[in-house]
């Protein structure tokens, strides 16, 4: 009965506007829209697939969500949310703050959880949606789900072992990379490397000097989807990671959905790293 309570004090707290809240739950929640990939699959990772009502256009994984039906979200379609009359709606802190305001004021038990800054918060995350999806199964998986015994063995660099640098590129032209307080950065930073953009101002990622980046010859390269533009390539083919052909698809659903599966993308990226530097 207190985790009940608990639970309705929890969405009513988090889901409060000026209006005034709309109505919460009477317990945990039972139809579910997720709004993002990596909370899908946390949903799911959870045990509570089956709670799910509705996903982002962008949730594809795992296949039980594929039949689901889509939601809008950027920018957020609060009609069509509530017309799947969901009991909780999961939103980002970040990845959603434009639209934060009206989504309070007009979505019931809405969960704002902070999936998008580091391992830490994907593990915290998973942990408080654990709690409000009030099971054993949920608790023991997210307890499962253990940041800190993952990463432990790339916390301890060898002494004496160069650190490698690394460019984070989220887009070739303007170049857009990705700095500190950015998951990415976390999962480079933990696997013993350097962020190239370590001092790039501004909320995680923003514009990089194509200058910056000569100056600072990076090791590795993690690039977006799309291939480096020819026009850049020559520029830094003085580069190390261009001219050792270090540049790595960094857009794998494993580094960048902020989900279960980010530990897995964080061995395989600390695997790749600790190559033999040439």
């Amino acid at each position: 009965m207190m985790r009940v309570a608990a639970f309705v004090l929890l969405l009513l707290c988090t889901a409060c506007g000026d209006d005034g809240p709309p109505a919460a739950p009477s317990g945990p929640p039972q139809r579910i829209v997720s709004t993002l990939p990596g909370i899908t699959e946390m949903v799911c990772y959870l045990g509570a697939c089956d709670r799910l009502v509705a996903v982002s256009p962008y949730c594809d994984y795992p296949a039980e969500v594929e039949r689901l039906p889509r939601v809008k979200v950027h920018p957020f379609d609060v009609e069509a949310v509530l017309r799947m009359k969901p009991d909780m709606v999961i939103v980002d802190e970040r990845l959603h703050r434009q639209d934060l305001a009206v989504i309070r004021k007009r979505v019931p038990g809405l969960l704002v959880l902070d999936t998008s800054r580091s391992l830490d918060s994907v593990m915290a995350s998973m942990k408080r949606l654990a709690d409000v999806l009030d099971t054993d199964e949920a608790r023991t998986q997210a307890k499962r789900w253990d940041v800190r015994a993952a990463v432990e063995v790339y916390l301890h660099e060898p002494e004496g072992k160069p650190r490698v640098s690394v460019l984070i590129v989220g887009q070739w032209d303007p170049l857009y990379v990705m700095g500190k307080g950015s998951l990415l950065d976390d999962l480079v930073t933990t696997c013993g490397a350097t962020n190239v953009a370590w001092d790039l101002e501004g909320d995680a990622s923003g514009t990089f000097s194509e200058e910056l980046v000569l100056e600072r010859q990076p090791d590795w390269i993690l690039t977006p989807r799309t291939p480096m533009p020819d026009r850049i390539r020559k520029r830094w083919k003085g580069v190390p990671a261009v001219k050792n052909g270090r540049i790595v698809d960094g857009s794998g659903d494993d580094l960048v959905r902020a989900g279960p599966r980010v530990l897995e993308g964080l061995h395989r990226l600390a695997r790749l790293l600790r190559e033999p530097i040439k």
